[in-house]
């Protein structure tokens, strides 16, 4: 099986390379950045590349 634990625990779909780096991030849910990624999360497939294009953008920026 190509799927993470976590993957097929939380339910969470491997889309692209986003899922494949053995590198984990841990935050609670009540934060900013939690509700960041959970309303990424939420977004579909386009919207979330959408999202991904605007944050290239703003580092360019800085």
């Amino acid at each position: 099986m190509d799927i993470s634990p976590y993957e097929l625990l939380s339910g969470a779909e491997h889309i692209g390379t986003r899922s494949r780096d053995n590198q984990t991030y841990v935050f609670a849910k009540d934060t900013e950045l939690g509700m960041v990624v959970e309303t990424y999360q939420q977004l579909d497939y386009e919207q979330q590349k959408r999202l991904l294009g605007y944050m290239d953008a703003l580092k360019m920026n800085n």
